[in-house]
């Protein structure tokens, strides 16, 4: 396959990768171990895609789903598309091709498990593909496949909220509502008659077989744990996250009732020896992403401490550092928090 190529579709080959990785609930309780192949889509020219963004549900209509959810007591499900992009095509000719080189580990697997491929193996042990199907990593994949996704829903008579394209309604023969929201692979549906929960994870799973679905008053989804288990309140939790954002922190001892430090917004003069040495610096910005990521879902008592840190990720100091660790201790001595959610009719949010 490979001498049939011009030279610009060699030129364009990308590599690609296996990652093994861990999957572990929102509770912190060990789930599966997963591995998937990756595309090197960094290697993709972009200028050629006019859009290769998708669309993901946002955390705020997540929540509004799920206030509704308690407050209309409805039955609430979770999917799970494994593979979900190897469902949708890839363009088999034009600009849009994609050529890809799986490593001589990968080749040997590959011919192991069917040997007709050895003819194509090359000198070097590796082969090179065609993607026929989208693959994790390419820049295209993760639109192909809601594109697809969102097509099949809306055949299903699903109509798509034209705020936030990752909800969507339907109203059903008894004029109850169905209501759909999508990340990327993961779906959560909420509806006030299990019936029709039942009906449409049988109209999706005949679409898309193999599907991990979970049901029941306690969820996972997209790494937050949901509880509906108190009558018109949800309680929003990501326990297992800020286990694992603790762990990261064990040199950090101690604990707070205070979110910072009382001088936060007080800025030392930066020297050489002021500024934090490299190897911290990038354990800085790591955490403060990791506490960004937490502050803008669960933690809304952190923000202000957060909005700080995250303008001083350049170029940290040992001040800065300290500002840190105090809101590491106060994340230790209120990691039992949570983010519950009601709502009132008419429509009032309260947390």
């Amino acid at each position: 396959m490979l001498d049939s190529l011009t030279p610009i579709q060699k030129k364009g080959i990308i590599t690609s990768s296996m990652f093994g990785k861990a999957k572990y609930a929102a509770d912190g309780s060990f789930d599966k171990f997963k591995s998937r192949i990756v595309a090197g889509g960094h290697l993709q020219d972009r200028n050629i895609y006019d859009n290769g963004s998708s669309p993901t549900v946002s955390t705020t209509s997540v929540f509004i789903v799920a206030a509704i959810a308690a407050m209309e007591n409805r039955a609430v499900a979770t999917i799970d598309f494994p593979g979900a992009f190897l469902n949708s095509d890839m363009p088999l000719d034009g600009d849009h091709v994609v050529f890809m080189r799986i490593n001589k580990y990968l080749t040997n697997v590959l011919t192991s498990l069917d040997p007709s491929y050895k003819k194509f193996v090359n000198a070097n042990g590796t082969c090179v593909v065609k993607l026929k199907k989208a693959l994790y990593g390419c820049v295209e994949s993760a639109k192909l496949w809601y594109e697809k996704l969102s097509a099949d829903l809306i055949k299903l008579g699903y109509i798509r909220n034209y705020t936030d394209i990752c909800v969507f309604n339907r109203t059903e023969s008894n004029n109850k509502q169905t209501t759909l929201v999508i990340h990327v692979d993961d779906m959560m549906i909420t509806s006030t008659d299990d019936k029709h929960i039942d009906k449409i994870i049988s109209e999706i799973e005949y679409l898309y077989p193999g599907l991990t679905k979970n049901r029941g008053k306690v969820l996972n989804y997209i790494g937050m744990t949901f509880n509906y288990e108190v009558l018109g309140k949800v309680k929003i939790t990501m326990e297992g996250f800020i286990k694992d954002l603790l762990d990261t922190c064990q040199d950090i001892v101690g604990v707070s009732t205070i979110p910072g430090d009382p001088k936060l917004f007080t800025v030392g003069k930066e020297t050489h020896n002021s500024l934090l040495p490299d190897n911290l610096r990038e354990y800085f910005h790591s955490v403060v992403a990791k506490l960004l990521y937490l502050s803008k879902r669960i933690r809304p008592d952190i923000l202000t401490e957060v909005a700080f840190l995250t303008k001083r990720v350049l170029a940290p100091q040992r001040d800065d550092y300290d500002k840190l660790t105090k809101t590491i201790k106060y994340i230790r001595g209120t990691r039992e928090l949570a983010l519950t959610l009601e709502m009132d009719d008419p429509v009032h949010i309260t947390s």
